[in-house]
């Protein structure tokens, strides 16, 4: 969310446009409204293709990741770390992979402690339900 004195705010967006419709060129819009002429192009690129509609904020969430690991190898360090009790670097080094890599998909998956899995199961067992709903996105 923008807060309210920002420079583009929608209604900032608009008077950027009007500026411009009322002859201003962009540079002069950009000093006018205290931004850069890159963001003016930016935003009136928006707007000529998309009208209003353009100028709303959009979220700033990758849309694609394609160096993204499968979720074949997620599974894959995922039960190495259930059966064996394997540790990170351990799973690390046998995949040919970064130990951060493999430390943060244990940890979305609920496993980056032995301590909170049941050791004859390989199960999640001492974690709060909520946090482990979170993590377990990748499974």
């Amino acid at each position: 969310m923008v807060h309210a004195n920002a420079p583009l705010t929608i209604q900032g967006c608009l008077r950027l446009i009007q500026h411009l419709e009322s002859g201003m060129t962009q540079a002069q819009a950009a000093d006018a409204q205290g931004i850069s002429r890159a963001t003016v192009c930016k935003w009136v690129k928006r707007y000529r293709e998309k009208g209003v509609d353009g100028l709303q904020d959009r979220s700033s969430r990758a849309r694609c990741t394609p160096h993204a690991l499968s979720k074949r190898k997620v599974r894959t360090i995922c039960r190495l770390r259930r059966r064996g009790g394997t540790g990170p670097h351990r799973i690390a080094y046998e995949l040919g992979m970064a130990q951060s890599t493999v430390y943060g998909i244990l940890m979305r998956n609920g496993l980056s402690r032995l301590a909170w899995m049941d050791r004859t199961t390989g199960k999640s067992s001492g974690m709060n339900e909520t946090v482990l709903a979170n993590y377990c996105t990748w499974t």
